[in-house]
Protein backbone atom coordinates (compact mmCIF):
# COMPACT_ATOMS: atom_id res chain seq x y z
CA UNK A 1 0.00 0.00 0.00
CA UNK A 2 2.31 2.59 -1.17
CA UNK A 3 1.95 6.42 -0.59
CA UNK A 4 0.57 7.91 -3.62
CA UNK A 5 2.10 11.81 -2.35
CA UNK A 6 3.14 12.97 0.47
CA UNK A 7 0.99 13.77 3.46
CA UNK A 8 0.75 15.81 7.05
CA UNK A 9 0.89 13.31 9.90
CA UNK A 10 0.10 15.50 13.31
CA UNK A 11 -0.11 14.19 17.01
CA UNK A 12 -1.60 15.81 19.60
CA UNK A 13 -4.42 15.57 22.44
CA UNK A 14 -7.36 16.80 24.74
CA UNK A 15 -8.77 16.25 28.20
CA UNK A 16 -12.21 14.45 27.73
CA UNK A 17 -15.25 15.71 30.19
CA UNK A 18 -13.37 13.37 33.30
CA UNK A 19 -10.36 15.19 32.82
CA UNK A 20 -8.07 12.70 31.07
CA UNK A 21 -5.97 13.56 28.36
CA UNK A 22 -6.63 11.78 25.30
CA UNK A 23 -4.45 10.96 22.42
CA UNK A 24 -5.17 12.22 18.77
CA UNK A 25 -3.57 11.59 15.34
CA UNK A 26 -4.70 13.06 12.16
CA UNK A 27 -3.47 12.60 8.11
CA UNK A 28 -3.55 15.59 6.63
CA UNK A 29 -4.05 16.10 2.73
CA UNK A 30 -1.70 18.38 0.93
CA UNK A 31 -5.05 20.61 -0.23
CA UNK A 32 -6.12 23.45 1.66
CA UNK A 33 -9.85 22.47 2.65
CA UNK A 34 -10.29 18.61 2.78
CA UNK A 35 -12.81 16.60 0.05
CA UNK A 36 -14.01 14.85 3.72
CA UNK A 37 -13.62 14.27 7.23
CA UNK A 38 -13.26 10.51 8.33
CA UNK A 39 -13.01 9.68 11.99
CA UNK A 40 -11.10 6.13 12.49
CA UNK A 41 -12.20 4.52 15.11
CA UNK A 42 -9.84 1.54 16.50
CA UNK A 43 -10.53 -2.15 18.33
CA UNK A 44 -10.04 -3.51 21.75
CA UNK A 45 -6.94 -2.89 23.27
CA UNK A 46 -5.01 -1.46 20.48
CA UNK A 47 -4.23 2.20 19.47
CA UNK A 48 -4.54 4.48 16.43
CA UNK A 49 -1.59 4.38 15.18
CA UNK A 50 -1.99 1.32 13.90
CA UNK A 51 -4.50 2.84 11.19
CA UNK A 52 -1.28 4.66 9.47
CA UNK A 53 -1.87 3.27 5.98
CA UNK A 54 -5.36 3.55 6.22
CA UNK A 55 -4.59 7.39 7.42
CA UNK A 56 -2.23 8.11 4.69
CA UNK A 57 -4.33 6.39 1.99
CA UNK A 58 -7.66 8.81 2.67
CA UNK A 59 -5.39 11.87 3.07
CA UNK A 60 -3.91 10.88 -0.34
CA UNK A 61 -7.82 10.91 -1.68
CA UNK A 62 -8.03 14.82 -0.16
CA UNK A 63 -9.57 13.45 2.87
CA UNK A 64 -8.88 14.45 6.39
CA UNK A 65 -7.99 11.59 8.57
CA UNK A 66 -8.38 11.55 12.33
CA UNK A 67 -8.67 9.56 15.32
CA UNK A 68 -7.66 8.96 18.89
CA UNK A 69 -6.51 6.40 21.45
CA UNK A 70 -9.40 5.52 23.56
CA UNK A 71 -9.53 6.18 26.84
CA UNK A 72 -7.89 3.13 28.47
CA UNK A 73 -5.96 2.21 25.13
CA UNK A 74 -2.31 3.31 24.09
CA UNK A 75 -0.87 6.78 25.05
CA UNK A 76 -4.68 8.02 26.52
CA UNK A 77 -5.17 8.27 30.49
CA UNK A 78 -7.29 5.75 31.82
CA UNK A 79 -7.14 1.76 33.29
CA UNK A 80 -5.72 -0.12 30.74
CA UNK A 81 -8.99 -1.60 28.58
CA UNK A 82 -11.39 -0.50 31.11
CA UNK A 83 -14.50 1.49 30.90
CA UNK A 84 -18.00 1.39 32.82
CA UNK A 85 -20.04 2.50 30.18
CA UNK A 86 -19.47 2.44 26.10
CA UNK A 87 -21.07 5.85 26.47
CA UNK A 88 -17.82 7.55 27.64
CA UNK A 89 -16.33 6.18 24.38
CA UNK A 90 -19.02 7.82 22.18
CA UNK A 91 -18.89 11.42 24.57
CA UNK A 92 -14.74 11.61 23.81
CA UNK A 93 -15.00 10.66 20.09
CA UNK A 94 -17.70 13.33 19.53
CA UNK A 95 -15.85 15.92 21.31
CA UNK A 96 -12.91 15.24 18.84
CA UNK A 97 -15.55 15.04 15.74
CA UNK A 98 -17.11 18.32 17.06
CA UNK A 99 -13.24 19.88 17.83
CA UNK A 100 -12.89 19.23 13.77
CA UNK A 101 -15.94 19.72 12.24
CA UNK A 102 -15.51 23.48 14.14
CA UNK A 103 -12.75 24.04 11.94
CA UNK A 104 -13.93 22.42 8.97
CA UNK A 105 -17.55 23.30 8.55
CA UNK A 106 -19.80 22.16 5.65
CA UNK A 107 -17.98 19.30 4.68
CA UNK A 108 -19.19 15.86 4.62
CA UNK A 109 -18.07 13.41 7.35
CA UNK A 110 -17.65 9.45 7.27
CA UNK A 111 -16.70 7.25 10.24
CA UNK A 112 -14.67 4.07 10.02
CA UNK A 113 -15.09 1.40 13.10
CA UNK A 114 -13.28 -1.46 14.01
CA UNK A 115 -14.60 -4.47 16.24
CA UNK A 116 -15.22 -2.63 19.48
CA UNK A 117 -14.32 0.52 17.39
CA UNK A 118 -17.22 -0.59 15.19
CA UNK A 119 -19.46 -0.84 18.45
CA UNK A 120 -18.83 2.72 19.45
CA UNK A 121 -19.43 3.89 15.82
CA UNK A 122 -22.69 2.42 15.26
CA UNK A 123 -23.78 3.93 18.67
CA UNK A 124 -22.52 7.49 17.13
CA UNK A 125 -24.53 6.79 14.02
CA UNK A 126 -27.61 5.89 16.29
CA UNK A 127 -26.61 8.85 18.25
CA UNK A 128 -26.57 11.63 15.26
CA UNK A 129 -29.03 10.19 12.99
CA UNK A 130 -28.26 12.87 10.79
CA UNK A 131 -24.59 13.94 11.19
CA UNK A 132 -22.82 11.14 8.91
CA UNK A 133 -22.76 11.33 5.37
CA UNK A 134 -21.97 7.51 5.76
CA UNK A 135 -20.56 4.96 7.81
CA UNK A 136 -18.00 1.83 7.28
CA UNK A 137 -17.93 -0.74 9.75
CA UNK A 138 -15.34 -3.05 9.86
CA UNK A 139 -16.15 -6.69 11.96
CA UNK A 140 -18.36 -4.46 14.34
CA UNK A 141 -19.24 -6.13 17.78
CA UNK A 142 -23.17 -6.32 17.61
CA UNK A 143 -23.81 -9.70 19.26
CA UNK A 144 -22.15 -11.43 21.51
CA UNK A 145 -21.17 -15.00 20.35
CA UNK A 146 -23.69 -17.46 22.58
CA UNK A 147 -20.48 -19.89 22.71
CA UNK A 148 -18.61 -17.68 24.60
CA UNK A 149 -21.67 -15.24 26.51
CA UNK A 150 -22.99 -18.13 27.95
CA UNK A 151 -26.07 -17.64 30.42
CA UNK A 152 -24.23 -18.40 33.23
CA UNK A 153 -21.02 -16.34 32.12
CA UNK A 154 -22.66 -13.42 31.45
CA UNK A 155 -24.74 -13.67 35.26
CA UNK A 156 -21.51 -14.21 36.86
CA UNK A 157 -19.85 -11.72 34.61
CA UNK A 158 -22.47 -9.02 35.86
CA UNK A 159 -22.05 -9.50 39.40
CA UNK A 160 -17.97 -9.58 39.24
CA UNK A 161 -18.32 -6.25 37.24
CA UNK A 162 -19.59 -4.86 40.46
CA UNK A 163 -17.69 -6.64 43.05
CA UNK A 164 -13.95 -6.94 41.30
CA UNK A 165 -14.42 -4.84 38.18
CA UNK A 166 -10.78 -5.54 36.46
CA UNK A 167 -10.55 -9.49 36.90
CA UNK A 168 -10.42 -11.09 33.64
CA UNK A 169 -13.66 -12.99 32.93
CA UNK A 170 -12.14 -13.63 29.36
CA UNK A 171 -8.74 -14.54 28.11
CA UNK A 172 -5.97 -12.26 26.21
CA UNK A 173 -6.71 -12.41 22.44
CA UNK A 174 -4.37 -14.89 20.48
CA UNK A 175 -2.24 -12.64 18.10
CA UNK A 176 -2.85 -15.74 15.57
CA UNK A 177 -7.18 -15.23 15.06
CA UNK A 178 -5.89 -11.37 14.34
CA UNK A 179 -4.98 -12.27 10.68
CA UNK A 180 -3.37 -14.80 8.06
CA UNK A 181 -0.22 -12.49 7.76
CA UNK A 182 1.99 -13.36 10.06
CA UNK A 183 3.94 -10.20 9.86
CA UNK A 184 1.52 -8.76 10.77
CA UNK A 185 0.68 -11.05 14.07
CA UNK A 186 4.28 -11.15 14.99
CA UNK A 187 4.01 -6.80 14.89
CA UNK A 188 0.60 -7.22 17.06
CA UNK A 189 2.09 -9.60 19.42
CA UNK A 190 5.46 -7.61 20.07
CA UNK A 191 3.45 -4.16 20.36
CA UNK A 192 3.82 -2.47 23.90
CA UNK A 193 0.85 0.04 23.14
CA UNK A 194 -1.40 -3.32 22.81
CA UNK A 195 -3.39 -4.49 25.91
CA UNK A 196 -2.35 -7.99 25.90
CA UNK A 197 -3.97 -8.77 28.57
CA UNK A 198 -7.81 -10.36 29.01
CA UNK A 199 -11.10 -8.86 28.73
CA UNK A 200 -12.13 -7.19 32.19
CA UNK A 201 -15.57 -8.19 33.60
CA UNK A 202 -16.49 -4.38 33.91
CA UNK A 203 -15.73 -4.01 30.48
CA UNK A 204 -17.11 -6.78 28.96
CA UNK A 205 -20.67 -5.88 30.41
CA UNK A 206 -20.50 -2.45 29.18
CA UNK A 207 -19.76 -3.81 25.81
CA UNK A 208 -22.33 -6.10 26.41
CA UNK A 209 -24.66 -3.50 27.36
CA UNK A 210 -23.95 -1.41 24.43
CA UNK A 211 -24.58 -4.33 21.95
CA UNK A 212 -27.69 -5.22 23.48
CA UNK A 213 -28.76 -1.17 23.06
CA UNK A 214 -27.61 -1.34 19.16
CA UNK A 215 -30.08 -4.86 18.83
CA UNK A 216 -33.03 -2.73 19.95
CA UNK A 217 -32.40 0.18 18.18
CA UNK A 218 -31.27 -1.19 14.70
CA UNK A 219 -34.64 0.20 13.00
CA UNK A 220 -33.08 4.10 13.88
CA UNK A 221 -30.19 3.33 11.20
CA UNK A 222 -30.59 5.07 8.21
CA UNK A 223 -27.23 6.30 7.46
CA UNK A 224 -25.54 4.75 4.46
CA UNK A 225 -22.92 2.39 5.27
CA UNK A 226 -20.41 -0.41 4.54
CA UNK A 227 -19.96 -3.47 6.34
CA UNK A 228 -17.15 -5.67 5.82
CA UNK A 229 -16.12 -9.12 7.58
CA UNK A 230 -13.73 -11.80 7.10
CA UNK A 231 -15.62 -15.28 7.02
CA UNK A 232 -13.25 -17.02 8.95
CA UNK A 233 -13.12 -14.87 11.67
CA UNK A 234 -13.10 -16.47 15.06
CA UNK A 235 -12.84 -12.89 17.84
CA UNK A 236 -15.87 -11.52 16.20
CA UNK A 237 -18.33 -13.86 14.29
CA UNK A 238 -19.47 -12.88 10.81
CA UNK A 239 -23.50 -13.26 12.69
CA UNK A 240 -23.29 -9.57 14.05
CA UNK A 241 -22.48 -8.13 10.42
CA UNK A 242 -25.09 -10.00 8.99
CA UNK A 243 -27.45 -8.82 11.67
CA UNK A 244 -26.66 -5.58 11.38
CA UNK A 245 -27.06 -5.56 7.24
CA UNK A 246 -30.33 -7.67 7.75
CA UNK A 247 -32.02 -5.18 10.18
CA UNK A 248 -31.14 -1.75 9.02
CA UNK A 249 -33.81 -0.14 6.95
CA UNK A 250 -30.94 2.14 5.37
CA UNK A 251 -31.58 2.38 1.51
CA UNK A 252 -28.02 2.53 1.26
CA UNK A 253 -26.28 -0.25 2.79
CA UNK A 254 -23.40 -2.80 1.51
CA UNK A 255 -22.52 -5.99 3.15
CA UNK A 256 -18.81 -7.14 1.76
CA UNK A 257 -17.70 -10.85 3.18
CA UNK A 258 -13.69 -11.37 2.38
CA UNK A 259 -13.04 -15.45 2.27
CA UNK A 260 -11.03 -17.30 4.56
CA UNK A 261 -10.55 -13.71 5.82
CA UNK A 262 -9.47 -13.47 9.70
CA UNK A 263 -10.54 -10.30 12.23
CA UNK A 264 -8.36 -7.46 11.47
CA UNK A 265 -9.57 -7.49 7.38
CA UNK A 266 -6.65 -3.98 6.82
CA UNK A 267 -3.73 -6.17 7.99
CA UNK A 268 -4.64 -9.30 6.48
CA UNK A 269 -2.81 -11.12 3.39
CA UNK A 270 -1.37 -8.01 1.45
CA UNK A 271 -3.38 -8.62 -1.54
CA UNK A 272 -6.73 -8.91 0.15
CA UNK A 273 -5.75 -5.91 2.58
CA UNK A 274 -5.22 -3.90 -0.81
CA UNK A 275 -8.44 -5.06 -2.11
CA UNK A 276 -10.23 -4.35 1.32
CA UNK A 277 -8.71 -0.54 1.46
CA UNK A 278 -9.55 0.09 -2.22
CA UNK A 279 -13.31 -0.92 -1.63
CA UNK A 280 -13.51 1.37 1.59
CA UNK A 281 -11.70 3.63 -0.71
CA UNK A 282 -14.20 3.50 -3.51
CA UNK A 283 -17.46 3.37 -1.20
CA UNK A 284 -16.52 6.89 0.25
CA UNK A 285 -15.86 8.56 -3.33
CA UNK A 286 -19.07 7.38 -4.70
CA UNK A 287 -20.74 8.84 -1.98
CA UNK A 288 -19.35 12.61 -2.29
CA UNK A 289 -20.22 15.49 -4.69
CA UNK A 290 -18.48 15.83 -7.65
CA UNK A 291 -15.88 17.70 -7.78
CA UNK A 292 -15.81 19.95 -11.47
CA UNK A 293 -12.43 20.66 -12.38
CA UNK A 294 -12.22 24.14 -14.95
Amino acid sequence: MSSQSETISEKGSFKNADGRKIFTKYWKPNEKEPRALVFICHGFGEHCSRYERLGNALANQGYLAFSQDHVGHGHSDGERAQVSNFDCYVRDVFQHIDQVTAINSGIPVFMFGHSMGGTIAIRSVIDRPDFFTGAIFSAPSVRADPAVATTCLVFLGKIAAWIVPSYQVLPPIDPSTISRNTLQVKKYANDPLIWHGGMKARWANAILDAMDDIQSKTSMINTPFLVVHGDDDQLVKIDSSQFLHENSPSRDKTFKVYKDCRHELLNELEETAEMVQKDILDWIKQRLPIVLTV
